[in-house]
């Protein structure tokens, strides 16, 4: 039996239609949510807009719901979110481990005033919610299009060099 062939143009239109959402999105649900200051505003907008975006490219191409995207809470996504959450501890301590063993990096003490309870939470849940947000941006729907039309690398190589690209003012952000 032969495969089924592939077309380009449907997968071309699917994803500038989801860059074309995505990209007015932000601008009007950033521009929208500005009174919730820089960084409530921020995080908020990101992730607004990805589930935005991803729910009607999906209700456009595929009549699915967000859900359908891999967001219900069960023992599979329990058990996939300690696996990421271990591996990204796993990953911090092999990046910090050797340089800190060898002298050549140090840590230096916090200031003296402490955060409080309260700002250590709101910190946290704006580093999960930002993060939720990039990752149905970045590897939503029209992540997984791609994934299925063109395969693994064709796929993960330019979205991790336009992810890459869209961190690079970040602070301190080096080209390496």
């Amino acid at each position: 039996m032969p495969t089924p062939r592939r077309d380009p143009l449907r997968l071309a239109i699917r994803l500038v239609v989801y860059i074309v959402l995505g990209y007015f999105s932000l601008l009007f649900v950033g521009w929208a949510l500005l009174g919730l200051g820089v960084v409530l505003g921020a995080v908020a907008t990101v992730l607004a807009s990805a589930c935005l975006v991803n729910w009607v490219s999906l209700r456009i191409y595929e009549h699915l719901s967000l859900l359908d995207l891999g967001l219900l809470w069960n023992r599979a996504s329990r058990y996939n979110l300690g696996l990421g959450v271990a591996a990204g501890i796993g990953a911090a301590c092999l990046v910090l481990a050797p340089p800190l063993v060898l002298g050549l990096a140090h840590m230096l003490p916090t200031p003296a005033e402490q955060p409080s309870f309260g700002a250590a939470v709101f910190a946290t849940v704006m580093l999960a919610a930002g993060a939720v947000g990039e990752e149905l941006l970045f590897r939503g729907y029209g992540f997984q299009i791609m994934l299925a039309e063109i395969g693994p690398f064709a796929t993960i190589l330019p979205v991790s060099l336009l992810f890459a690209l869209l961190h690079g003012s970040n602070p301190n952000a080096t080209w390496y």
